[in-house]
């Protein structure tokens, strides 16, 4: 046996070295899934839940342990990451938390592509989105939560375009299965929660421009705010010039943001408060419910200049507290997030116990748990008048019960005529279809008892939009109810001792007996699919002085018929004068913050009316095109919420058109109005 050749010894080594190396990469891969596991039962004790873990006998249990308070409920126990090998980070550190969505609509404004990262649910993503799009003029994308795969679908879109925004939650990491530059920045808006996290999101992007943009008094509410400032440094960009131009952008960033939806800021209001509350991922073991709802508080005042419209209301006598300027939340939310502290500090605005739609509801301005608490900043309407409508839209008595004074035009800035509910058979026929809520609300002020017949399946709807603005008690009656309901709800509504409407539907065939038994100051009919014929069957089982139908005039030579016996009120054309002196004018400016304020109630309403158009008695008589194109004439006309072509040139619309659910579209039949671009479903 000879000694080996070199050439022997070398293969030898090498397959050394590869059995070690494979040994080792074993040794790793044991090692990684060690620390899952330990990560994951420490997670499981985090939360105070048994683990249950393999032994030679089986499983054992392993209890909760009791961590101290000094540790906060979403720290992550996970091997440390100090970002070793990343480029340099940037921090930009602001002393107003109001100016931190400005500032970060200036650093993206001469940016062609930049990620974003928020302190904030998927929900909250919208506003953000909305809030950029507006100022930045660009179209940001933001992935659907429903859809798992969004994220790395709209990550690929982002890298393969020259210009894009993508926003994402401080949750999200994206991955890509394409190749794409990283020459973009990437920007932390708001004190990451979690250091680990922040260095995956970076190590992901490997961008050359990483900025954590936060507010300075927010530094100590996690652990991680310290690890960030090691990891960072002052951004050298915030200089005199870049300050500057910030400023330049401030008119513009303010105006945006007061156009926000309301909807949006009071949702994402609700996601601060969850993300922030004991189950939530920003929790703070020393925050107690007061101090929760005192930082949300802080939040939506301040960062999304949010404003209820009762306080605004009050601005030119009085100064609103801060919790009149406040939106409210749902009972349920309280319990569900152990508010009730709060709440009982007068910190929290709940919503009132508002009945079920059997039950009568009073309104009452003069509660601000009856009003929307969104901000009401309208364009084109001056503020003086608005607020003076507004305020006086009811009057208080000295005992503090509601008082209806409708001859008091003084108080309502209407020059005062000689005005009277016209006794017989009466119609208004209406050049804009928007002025039929405010006609609604004129008529019914003057009398102490008025019946509104509306469309039966949106009853409940309007009475939701009826209650911000109408001061009388309003009583319901459904088209499915027993005859002992419809019975009891209306003689409630005869005895009421103070103004009430009775809403009912067009089409019922009897009427309850008890409007036989004594008069009822005025009728007012108004529906889409109004039938003239059951109106006048109505008038046999009522004992009305004065009936009066509400249609647009397109439909008058259409009804010219069916409405012998009906004649045009003598003082329509008074009423219906969009003069500065008309009888609806202040009603219609008080209408307007209602409508922008009450985005679900309108898509209710939408919804509802498509119902009806497309319903069982209708089904034959209408296409689904056709049903969805009478419901969005009404939405842009009648809600003002649509399409311009939809809408009207006097009356313009002031928000896009609403959508509808799947279920509707499926139980209707509306899948052909989709295809056609018709309906837009949520």
């Amino acid at each position: 046996m000879g000694y080996p050749t070199a050439a022997q010894g070398q293969v030898e080594r090498a397959a050394s070295l590869s059995h070690a190396a494979e040994c080792l990469a074993r040794a790793a891969a044991k090692l990684s899934e060690a620390a899952r596991a330990m990560s994951m039962v420490a997670g499981l004790l985090s939360h105070g839940s048994v683990v249950k873990m393999p032994s030679e006998n089986g499983t054992i249990s392993v209890p909760p342990v009791e961590w101290p308070d000094t540790l906060f409920t979403n720290q992550i126990t996970a091997p440390e990451d100090d970002g070793a090998g990343l480029s340099q980070g940037y921090r930009l550190l602001l002393d107003d938390e109001a100016d931190v969505l400005l500032v970060l609509c200036s650093l993206i404004y001469d940016r062609s592509k930049v990620i974003c990262y928020f302190t904030c649910g998927t929900q909250s993503l919208n506003l953000y989105k909305s809030l950029i799009d507006s100022v930045i003029e660009t179209n940001a994308i933001v992935p659907d939560p429903s859809n798992k795969s969004s994220i790395a679908s709209c990550y690929n879109k982002f890298l393969g375009e020259m210009r894009s925004i993508m926003l994402l939650t401080e949750a999200d990491i994206p991955v890509s299965s394409v190749e794409g530059s990283s020459e973009y920045t990437v920007i932390h808006v708001g004190w990451p929660v979690n250091k680990n996290q922040y260095v995956a999101q970076r190590r992901t992007h490997q961008a050359p421009t990483n900025i954590l943009l936060a507010y300075s008094g927010d530094k100590d509410l996690y652990l991680s705010g310290s690890a960030l400032i090691s990891l960072t440094e002052a951004w050298p960009g915030d200089t005199r010039g870049f300050k500057t131009s910030t400023d330049i952008l401030r008119p513009l960033f303010k105006e945006k943001l007061s156009e926000l939806s309301f909807q949006t800021k009071e949702e994402a209001y609700l996601d601060w408060i969850s993300l922030h509350s004991l189950q939530g991922s920003r929790s703070v073991n020393s925050w107690t419910p007061s101090t929760l709802v005192n930082q949300a508080n802080r939040f939506i005042l301040g960062p999304l200049a949010y404003r209820s419209p009762r306080s605004m209301s009050q601005r030119v006598t009085l100064q609103p507290s801060s919790v009149e300027l406040l939106p409210e939340v749902s009972a349920e939310f309280v319990t569900g997030h152990g508010l009730q502290p709060a709440v009982d500090e007068g910190l929290l605005r709940v919503e009132a116990d508002h009945v079920e739609l059997n039950d009568a509801h009073e309104s009452a301005v003069n509660d601000t748990n009856q009003w929307s608490t969104e901000d009401t900043r309208l364009r084109n309407i001056p503020e003086d008048t608005l607020n003076h409508s507004m305020q006086h839209l009811r009057i208080t008595g000295e005992h503090g019960d509601t008082v209806q004074d409708p001859l008091n035009f003084e108080i309502l800035g209407i020059p005062q005529i000689n005005f009277t509910l016209a006794t017989g058979h009466n119609y208004f026929a209406l050049e804009e279809d928007f002025d039929s809520i405010p006609l609604v609300w004129f008529l019914s002020t003057w009398s102490d008892k008025t019946v509104l017949f509306l469309e039966g399946v949106m009853l409940k709807k309007y009475r939701k939009l009826f209650r911000h603005f109408l001061s009388q008690k309003l009583v319901t009656v459904r088209p499915d109810e027993s005859p002992a309901s419809m019975a009891r709800k209306t003689l409630e509504f005869m005895t009421c001792a103070s103004s009430a409407i009775l809403l009912i539907s067009h089409s019922c065939d009897e009427l309850p007996t008890a409007l036989r038994q004594r008069p009822i100051g005025c009728c007012i009919y108004w529906a889409q699919d109004l039938h003239i014929k059951q109106a006048k069957k109505h008038q046999s089982q009522i004992t009305c002085p004065s009936v009066n139908i509400i249609m647009p005039n397109s439909r008058r030579d259409r009804h010219l018929f069916g409405l012998s016996g009906f004649k045009e009120h003598p003082q329509a054309s008074v009423v219906l004068d969009r003069s500065s002196d008309s009888l609806l004018e202040t009603r219609r400016r008080a209408l307007l913050p209602v409508l922008m304020s009450q985005e679900k109630a309108v898509q209710g309403l939408y919804s509802m009316c498509i119902v009806a158009l497309k319903g069982e008695k209708n089904r034959q008589k209408r296409s689904s095109q056709d049903a969805v194109t009478l419901a969005n004439c009404y939405a842009a006309k009648v809600l003002l919420y649509g399409s311009q072509e939809d809408g009207s040139t006097v009356f313009p619309p002031i928000r896009g058109r609403p959508s509808v659910t799947l279920d509707i579209v499926r139980i209707f039949q509306l899948q052909p109005a989709v295809d056609a671009g018709l309906l837009f479903v949520a």
